[in-house]
Order: structure tokens, then sequence, then C-alpha cells
């Protein structure tokens, strides 16, 4: 198990600096980290689990039921090795510098939230709030307000556009320990559509049809990409970087948090 999270750490890592990901900390098996844009943590987050499928497991991850290949009915590899749970959610932290550490560290309501909204998903998905839906779509959209346009990258619309970003409303949910419960929606690239399937154990493909479709009102870019993701947004003219939490989760149940 020790290789395969080395394999797993390092290969999170280094799309991390691509992406210009900051780690904040570590919490056990977690982390969390902050990106620069909505946009920059979205295309992270898609990249990874597309990435995680093709790293060469050891044998005894791939030869156990909770590792095993999974695939669609279309021959799409939907899971294989160890799988991530990821949560995005935006807003402004509290920022306080570690004493020992003595790297900038994020507190607060908003980073409980993102911490509860990525509890909520499973190994394999990618939970996002409302704030970044809304601004995730107007960095692709090309409208919404200019504060939602200013800051996101040309290259990271690039790549999110290529992945094929697509949108899966969950609806409203409650978090624990917060009163204001939370709309959120799960966020896969096309490829990993099917993942909507497994059943909450990740081991098996459901009977039952997704709903909605990729072509429902719910994908508003059907021939290119349908976003969500939320990051914490500091004010533009801080140069701190903005706080994502992530969460990430194997199939046997590995949590990993991100901001």
């Amino acid at each position: 198990m020790s290789t395969a999270i080395h394999l797993h750490n390092n290969l999170l890592l280094q799309h991390l600096l691509v992406c210009g990901g900051y780690i904040v900390k570590t919490e056990g098996d977690a982390f969390m980290g902050a990106f620069p844009t909505t946009l920059a943590a979205v295309w992270w987050c898609i990249t990874a689990q597309i990435q995680l499928l093709h790293v060469p497991w050891p044998p005894e991850i791939l030869n156990c039921e909770e590792g095993k290949e999974i695939y669609d009915e279309h021959g799409n590899l939907l899971a294989r090795g160890l799988s991530v749970r990821l949560g995005i959610h935006s807003g402004t932290p509290s920022c306080e510098r570690d004493p020992i550490t003595s790297r900038m560290d994020y507190l607060g309501s908003m980073v409980n939230r993102s911490a509860r909204i990525c509890a909520s998903a499973l190994g394999g998905q990618i939970m996002c709030s409302a704030n970044v839906v809304c601004e995730v779509n107007a960095g692709l959209s090309n409208i919404g307000p200019a504060r939602a346009l200013e800051h996101q990258t040309a290259q990271a619309i690039e790549e999110i556009r290529k992945l094929q970003m697509v949108l899966i409303p969950v609806g409203e949910i409650k978090l624990k320990g917060l009163e204001a419960p939370e709309m959120v929606s799960l966020a896969y690239t096309r490829a990993l559509l099917g993942r909507q399937r497994l059943d909450p154990s990740g081991l098996h493909l459901s009977t039952s049809p997704l709903s909605p479709t990729p072509e429902s009102p719910a994908d508003p870019y059907p021939d290119n990409t349908a976003a969500q993701v939320t990051c914490d947004q500091t004010p533009s003219d801080d140069p701190r970087p903005r706080p994502l939490r992530h969460t990430h989760r194997s199939r046997p149940h590995r949590v990993l948090k991100i901001i």
C-alpha cells in the first residue's frame, strides 16, 4: 500500500505545480491545497481523475476487489486502482501564517464548508458548490460579470474544454455541522460520465439509466464543456493563492482534502 500511496502523491503533486496549486497542509491521509483561480482548480481536479486511471499501480492493488478495473458498456475505463474524491468551493477564508512551517494557512467557515462539500462526494467524484458553477460557466462561455472572468487563464480554459467537462446537478444538500445547506453539482469529463452509474461502493455499475443526460438542460455546453468547481477567492489585488479544498478518497475509502 505504501507504494500505491507514493505513486498517488507524486501524480497529484506534480500536476498541482503545473496548475499553479499550493499545498497548504496535510491532514492525516488528506491534504489541503490552494489555487490562483477557480478554473485552475477545475483543471487540476479533472486532470487528476483521468491520470489516476493510468498510474502503474502495484498488482496487489489491481487484483483486489476495490482496485479492479471497471469499464462501461462502451468500453470506457471508469475505475482502476486508488480512486479520489474531490470537493471545491470558493469564498474568502481567514488567512494566517503558520508559526512553525511559515506557510500560509486558511481557516474559517469557508474552509469548513469546503471540507463538508468534499465529504459529500464518493471516490472518483468531484463535488462542486454553487459559487464555482457560476464562475466557471462564465469563464468557459466568456459571459457574465467581469470579476468572474478577469482572473481566468487561457490555458486552463483551453484544457478544460479539451477534456469536455460535464455538469450533473445534485441539488441542495445539508452539510454536517453547518446551518445553511448548499446547492452542489458533480463534475465529470465526458469520458468518465459513466461513473455516475457506479453504486456507492464504487465496485459495480448500476443498471439504472443516467439522469440527467449530457444533452439535458443541465448541460449547457453539450458540444464543449460544462463545469462546476469551487475555489476560495481572495480579493483581486491580494497576491496570496486562493484556497481550494479538495478531498480525495479511494474506493477503499481513503480521503484527500483540497480547498
